[in-house]
C-alpha cells in the first residue's frame, strides 16, 4: 500500500460512531478495531475514489498539520485495516496496481435525456456489458476492445 492507494470499506465490515470513535467489526472473522477522532474521520472519507494521499491532505488542512505526517499515519492505519480486512484498495485490485482507466465517454455511458432506454445501462463487470463500437455493428466473434475491466481480480 503507498500514497496512491484508494481504499473503500469492505462490505463485511460493519461499524458504529459512539462519541466521534468509530467500532468496526468484520462481519466473517470477528476482528474488532476501535477508531479515535481523526481514523474516524479517515474511516468516513473512505470510498474508493480518492488516494490516501488526497484523505491525507484534507486532514492535514483541516487541522494545519504536516501533509507527510498525516500521510505516514493513514498508511499505517491503512495498512492495519487491509490486513484485518476491513479495508479493500480498490485500485490495486481491481486493475492490477496500474490507475484505473478514465470513464467511458459512448452511448452506453453519457446520460442522455432525450431518448428513451429499452434495457438497463450495463457497465464493465457486468454480465450483459458489451464495449461501445461506436455505432458500428461488431461481429460476435470479435475480441472485445482491449483494456476493458472486467471486474476479474
Amino acid at each position: 500500500m503507498d500514497a496512491t492507494s484508494r481504499l473503500s470499506r469492505s462490505p463485511k465490515t460493519t461499524f458504529q460512531i459512539v462519541a466521534d470513535e468509530a467500532i468496526l467489526i468484520h462481519l466473517d472473522t470477528g476482528t474488532y478495531f476501535s477508531l479515535n477522532k481523526i481514523g474516524t474521520e479517515f474511516w468516513n472519507m473512505l470510498d474508493g475514489a480518492q488516494t490516501v494521499a488526497g484523505h491525507a491532505a484534507a486532514i492535514a488542512k483541516k487541522y494545519e498539520v504536516e501533509e507527510a505526517i498525516v500521510t505516514a499515519d493513514l498508511l499505517e492505519l491503512g495498512g492495519k485495516m487491509a490486513a484485518d480486512k476491513l479495508v479493500d484498495e480498490a485500485a490495486r485490485r481491481r486493475f492490477h496496481g496500474r490507475p484505473p482507466p478514465p470513464p467511458l465517454a459512448c452511448c452506453a455511458h453519457v446520460p442522455d435525456t432525450n431518448r428513451q432506454r429499452s434495457a438497463p445501462r450495463a457497465f464493465p463487470g457486468d454480465a450483459n456489458f458489451r464495449p461501445c463500437t461506436g455505432g458500428r455493428a461488431q461481429s460476435a466473434l470479435a475480441p472485445s476492445a482491449g483494456g476493458v475491466d472486467t471486474g476479474a481480480p
